[in-house]
């Protein structure tokens, strides 16, 4: 069977939400969030709750990704739920990672990077979506493995958001239950 090993930056909500959602539970839950600003991570995802978080430095070195990896298999799938830091490529060409983008970079290639759903919202787009991605060191340009389209038309930049969140899980749902087996 297959761990199942995730990242975070932000608050860690996203993976909560999957693991509530799915039953499935990561192995090891890393962030390289500092712990004075663990006041913003989803409470259910302290150690307190019977999770592990394994914290690296902010700004990791490849010996932090490889500490924090050391019991991580080849088998074994790693995901990116709002980790805002770019993978070097020895971490990329030695684990099978994948990452999760609120932003359909399959036809708009202009949502790559930080916060696509406001760029979307701002460029007026009618329909975006999410996808899940091979995780290489060249910001969002993986192989894609799983998109979802939605539409945004008249929407809020809030329900943008919104929808894109839903939107995001969904996919993420159906690829840890195809890939958790």
């Amino acid at each position: 069977m297959k761990n199942w090993v995730t990242f975070f930056t932000q608050t860690g909500s996203e993976i909560y939400q999957l693991i509530k959602e799915t039953g499935f539970v990561p192995k090891k839950i890393i962030t390289n969030k500092k712990k004075s600003l663990f006041g913003k991570v989803n409470p259910y995802l302290l150690d307190e709750y019977g999770y592990l978080i394994y914290s690296i430095s902010p700004n990791p070195s490849i010996e932090d990704y490889f500490t924090a990896l050391k019991d991580v298999t080849e088998k074994d799938i790693v995901t990116l739920h709002g980790y805002l830091r770019i993978i070097p490529d020895t971490i990329c060409d030695k684990f099978t990672i994948f990452n999760g983008h609120p932003g359909l970079i399959t036809k708009y290639e202009v949502l790559k990077g930080k916060d696509p759903q406001k760029r979307a919202f701002d460029l007026g787009l009618k329909q975006t979506g999410s996808v899940i991605h091979h995780v290489t060191s060249e910001l969002d340009g993986g192989t894609i493995v799983a998109s979802r389209n939605v539409s945004i038309r008249e929407m809020s930049l809030e329900d943008v958001y919104d929808t894109l969140h839903k939107n995001s899980v969904s996919l993420w749902k159906q690829f840890l239950k195809e890939n958790l087996k």
